[in-house]
């Protein structure tokens, strides 16, 4: 922390929640008007960037910037979900049956369906909620085998994950 010019409580409100990994450009992605939302954001940036890296710490070594940041989480993702659609079906059912190999069964989850919304009740539609959306979700299988988070579908007025 010496070595950084302008430290700031933002500084250490990264660090009390991001404990590891910790790299070189990690206190560039906050300065002194860092709101908690954004700091929020960074974290689950961190954090989903890592889950699609496989742990992978070197994913984050050259993140300097929250552009950097998004920039690598997006390739992260691209990259997930080509992986899950080749052989699409097939492949995407191959994992989820891995999934449930390692985690036991999807969690119940908490809140039932509603109009326009249906909670996603199986591996399988996680991945592929994951897949249709383009978007990370398909790697939170540990957070929702752990109960911390639950999916959910809104069909509408708009398409969503939630």
């Amino acid at each position: 922390m010496r070595h950084h010019p302008q430290l700031h409580v933002s500084h250490l409100r990264l660090l009390n929640r991001v404990r590891q990994p910790l790299w070189p450009g990690l206190l560039n992605l906050v300065d002194e008007h860092t709101s908690a939302v954004e700091l929020s954001w960074l974290c689950r940036m961190i954090r989903d960037t890592l889950a699609m890296a496989g742990r992978n710490e070197q994913v984050l070594a050259g993140i300097h910037s929250r552009e950097a940041l998004q920039a690598q989480h997006d390739r992260l993702v691209e990259r997930f979900n080509r992986a899950n659609s080749r052989n699409s079906e097939e492949k995407r059912q191959d994992l989820a049956k891995e999934l449930s190999e390692e985690h036991g069964d999807y969690p119940k989850p908490p809140l039932a369906p509603i109009e326009g919304i249906e909670p996603l009740r199986s591996w399988l539609e996680l991945l592929e909620e994951g897949a249709t959306m383009r978007h990370c979700v398909g790697s939170y299988d540990v957070p929702v085998a752990l109960g911390e988070v639950f999916i959910y579908r809104m069909i509408h007025p708009e398409r969503l994950t939630i």
